[in-house]
């Protein structure tokens, strides 16, 4: 009988279909795990690459250079430029010192500097007021000076109905720099006295101050200037720089007066304008 000399194949085990499938399952589920780690490592790289611009990219386009009392010169150069009336001039020259106010005494006008604040608030018994004395070199007033009469508005300006949101904008904007670029607390922004009507119908000459603390413009220091005051100052007011006015600027309006306090300080008593 001759030799059988075929080669006999191996035969092939089948591996049940249920194993197969268990495997393809396993490797399905480590590529979409690795494949959200891949994710995930890639979504947090382009976090924290927008977390660093958002760092680094700048509050303002602009910012002082100046050292101590100097920056506070430099904001009021730059932000006092900027507004300015139909013919290019400043509508007011900005002043910036220590607080003080100015009285008679025997040896003529005199400078006296305030040493804080009594904030009133609605009660006119004062029984609501609150009191604070300025830390040294932490508060600085800002006088907006008109050229009228003691720096005061002239009657072309008086009758103006857009120059009192226009002026109490370059105050919000002085305040975001001054806070922003400086180690201060409290800011006493003057406004140029105005022509109005008192209680008894007779003309008179109001005047104001902003006063503001740090705290208060916490938000609005958090993020760019240009999302607090996006429009510009010399065109008509946005409706988003109104509201900014009128969120920060206008409750902190107010009438002031001084007067002796304890242990020999001198403040300002301040009354919410329009207040009875």
């Amino acid at each position: 009988m001759a030799e059988d000399l075929s080669i006999v194949r191996p035969s092939v085990v089948k591996r049940p279909l249920r194993a197969r499938r268990v495997h393809a399952r396993k490797f399905l589920i480590a590529y979409v795990v690795l494949g959200l780690i891949v994710v995930g490592a890639v979504g947090s790289l382009v976090w924290a690459v927008g977390l660093d611009r958002r760092e680094e990219q700048a509050w303002s386009d602009w910012q002082p250079a100046g050292d101590g009392e100097q920056r506070l010169w430099e904001i009021t150069d730059h932000v006092g430029a900027a507004y300015a009336d139909v013919r290019g001039r400043p509508i007011v020259q900005l002043l910036v010192s220590p607080p003080y106010i100015t009285q008679a005494t025997e040896q003529g006008m005199t400078r006296i500097a305030v040493d804080g604040v009594i904030v009133q608030g609605r009660a006119s018994d004062r029984s609501d007021a609150r009191a604070g004395v300025f830390a040294p070199g932490r508060a600085f007033m800002y006088t907006l000076c008109s050229t009228g009469a003691n720096c005061a508005l002239t009657a072309e300006q008086n009758t103006s109905r857009t120059l009192g949101v226009m002026l109490q904008r370059e105050i919000l904007e002085l305040a975001l720099y001054t806070f922003k670029y400086n180690d201060v607390e409290q800011l006493l922004l003057f406004l140029p006295p105005f022509g109005t009507i008192d209680a008894t119908g007779q003309p008179q000459q109001a005047k104001t101050v902003v006063y503001l603390e740090r705290d208060e413009l916490k938000a609005a220091l958090a993020s760019p200037l240009n999302e607090t005051l996006p429009g510009s100052p010399g065109q008509a007011i946005d409706a988003r720089d109104r509201a900014a006015v009128l969120s920060y600027v206008r409750p902190k309006l107010f009438t002031f007066a001084p007067e002796q306090g304890p242990q020999g300080l001198t403040l300002l008593t301040l009354k919410p304008f329009g207040a009875p």
